[in-house]
């Protein structure tokens, strides 16, 4: 799995280095990297459900992060 994330990993770096055009989201972008991970490891497929969901796990966790929608409260 380690070397399914890291995969994942360097076709996303990859793909934001290039930049896409302007109308393509992050997300988008880090979608096609995920999925050209996949083609190119030719995982299972439950394999392949349970990396697309660390994947958008953390694109949530991003824009989450960032977004106005849930704005953080001091504890």
């Amino acid at each position: 799995m380690k070397r399914v994330l890291l995969t994942i990993a360097l076709f996303a770096s990859a793909a934001i280095a290039e930049g896409g055009s302007q109308s393509e989201s992050p997300v988008i972008l880090w979608n096609n990297a995920f999925l050209q991970a996949v083609r190119h490891t030719r995982m299972a497929p439950p394999m392949v459900a349970r990396a697309a969901a660390m994947v958008h796990t953390c694109e949530n966790d991003a824009w989450a992060a960032y977004s106005k929608a849930f704005p953080r409260t001091s504890s």
